[in-house]
């Protein structure tokens, strides 16, 4: 829906269940939605199989969780654009790693985080064990991290960071 306010996508337990993650087995868009995650924890997006794409744009997201986005079952060609959204109490606080907008511990081909704000997280951005081959951090505001604002950001082309605020964000040892 283009303009006004933003469509609400909302969980809604059944009984004493409250829905299951968002499983996606391909590319995944996401523009100008807001979605509030319940307590529980549940509500997270997960991208399968190979060559896939995830494009969030001019979103809202809220509420107590592990991962909102969850790309670990990528194993190649993983774009990921997040542009001009919020991520708001992201974290549950138990563990001092919880709480992240994005996760993916698999080869990058392109990683573009533009005009996008995280707060109240753990470990807002996690791209762990694998390089990412091109960066574009630019005009984004990272408030309240546990730990760290980015992990294991290991790159084997271009990376680019530019104009990024911190407040309050804690600086693990091996991320400096």
């Amino acid at each position: 829906e283009k303009g006004g306010k933003k469509p609400i996508i909302y969980q809604i337990k059944k009984g004493d269940v409250w829905p299951a993650n968002n499983e996606v087995i391909g590319s995944l868009t996401l523009k100008n939605i807001e979605m509030p995650f319940p307590r529980s924890g549940g509500g997270n997006w997960s991208l399968f199989s190979n060559n896939q794409r995830l494009v969030v744009d001019d979103c809202f997201f809220e509420g107590e969780g592990d991962d909102v986005f969850k790309l670990s079952a990528v194993n190649k060609g993983l774009d990921i654009f997040v542009k001009n959204s919020y991520f708001r109490d992201v974290s549950r606080f138990t563990q001092w790693w919880d709480g992240r907008a994005v996760a993916a511990k698999v080869p990058i081909d392109t990683c573009w985080i533009e005009n996008t704000t995280v707060t109240n997280s753990g470990l807002p951005w996690l791209f762990e064990g694998w390089p990412i081959h091109f960066m574009y951090f630019n005009h984004n505001t990272l408030i309240n991290t546990q730990i760290a604002v980015m992990s294991h950001p290991y790159f084997d082309g271009e990376a680019y960071f530019t104009n990024n605020l911190y407040v309050n964000c804690n600086m693990f040892g091996d991320d400096i």
